[in-house]
């Protein structure tokens, strides 16, 4: 899906500050829309949209028990419709994500809800609804001209080439949830960082060419580092790498995948083959994955998965080999000593 806001307006722009439940830290709300003049129009659509309209993997709203249950669906709904006022209803969003600021590590920040329009989706002009927040501030040095002489103040502002958390509502597939492009810049993993697109915004990936893919070599990697050995016993770290190449190698050699050839390529062995597939099946009926066994490879999401796929030998502190090629080139063996070797066989060396 090609998206091209080179064109888009902001048509309305609300801002509030949401705090900390948890830390007493009181949610602010504004009593009117921001008014833009017509060059801060262009800065803000270029900072809002700049950076999450090159996410590549797209997500929908859902709801555990129905989709009409989900909050900011339903204000996203309204918000496009213009059945109530806009500003109202980021007074509705700014409280419901307060009421998911429990987390003490949650960093309270400004909310900005926007109305998008002329956003272009494989050509087709469409509304669009932003929810973005803003919770770490840089520090920059001001320099004043006086009369006669500089003054240099110190000063903390908003970044302006990098959004914090950002969710794009698409206003395509209502039924279904939306298409919703989604970013989060949290660099940790715990609870707090959990919130934005799991408590306030509780979205899913789309099942599409991207997922597929990603969760396929997601599936792979994991089978291969932490299972294979497991089932089929003993098995050389060598062999590990050499399928781990082979799986890279044919989602990049391939547009489109088939899991039986997948399967007598990278694994060959039907005992390795048949414990894949009940690997797969364990995941699926785990984390409620809905696997194909054949479907487009998307490229964006083989270049984005293949950099956890480790293709290196540590033996000891000593060495790091790098497997990239044919296997048949490493041999392992053991002296009467006890001691471990590889015996690696090239033609060139550079």
């Amino acid at each position: 899906m090609a998206i091209d806001f080179s064109q888009a307006y902001i048509v309305a722009l609300s801002v509030h500050y949401v705090g900390n439940k948890t830390n007493h830290i009181d949610l602010v709300t504004s009593d009117a829309p921001i008014l833009l003049d017509s060059e801060m129009v262009i800065r803000m659509r270029d900072y809002f949209l700049k950076t999450i309209t090159k996410q590549v993997e797209r997500y929908q709203f859902t709801h555990v028990e129905s989709l009409e249950y989900n909050e900011v669906y339903n204000f996203a709904g309204e918000a496009l419709t213009g059945n109530e006022p806009f500003h109202e209803i980021s007074k509705k969003v700014a409280r419901h994500l307060h009421d998911k600021c429990e987390h003490p590590n949650i960093k309270p920040g400004e909310l900005y809800f926007v109305h998008f329009s002329n956003i272009y989706v494989d050509n087709t002009s469409i509304e669009a609804i932003g929810i973005f927040k803003t919770e770490n501030k840089q520090g920059f040095f001001q320099v004043n001209k006086a009369t006669s002489r500089f003054d240099i103040c110190y000063q903390e502002g908003i970044d302006a080439g990098k959004i914090d958390k950002g969710c794009l509502v698409l206003d395509l597939e209502f039924e279904t949830g939306f298409e919703i492009y989604l970013v989060d810049s949290a660099s940790s993993k715990g609870e707090e960082a959990q919130y934005w697109k799991e408590d306030f915004l509780h979205v899913s990936p789309i099942n599409d060419a991207f997922t597929q893919t990603r969760s396929f070599m997601n599936l792979t990697r994991d089978f291969v580092q932490y299972q294979v050995r497991k089932d089929v016993g003993e098995v050389e770290r060598t062999d590990q790498i050499d399928m781990l190449n082979k799986s890279v190698q044919y989602f990049k050699a391939n547009d489109d995948f088939n899991q039986l050839a997948f399967e007598q390529e990278v694994f060959g062995k039907e005992e390795v083959v048949e414990s894949f597939r009940e690997f797969t099946q364990l995941h699926q009926d785990a984390y409620g994955l809905d696997l194909e066994r054949g479907f487009e490879i998307s490229a964006p999401a083989v270049k984005k998965q293949t950099k956890d796929f480790k293709s290196v030998l540590k033996l000891d502190k000593n060495f790091h080999i790098y497997i990239h090629g044919d296997r048949s080139l490493i041999e392992r063996g053991t002296e009467e000593n006890g001691k471990k070797y590889y015996k690696i066989y090239f033609t060139e060396e550079s």
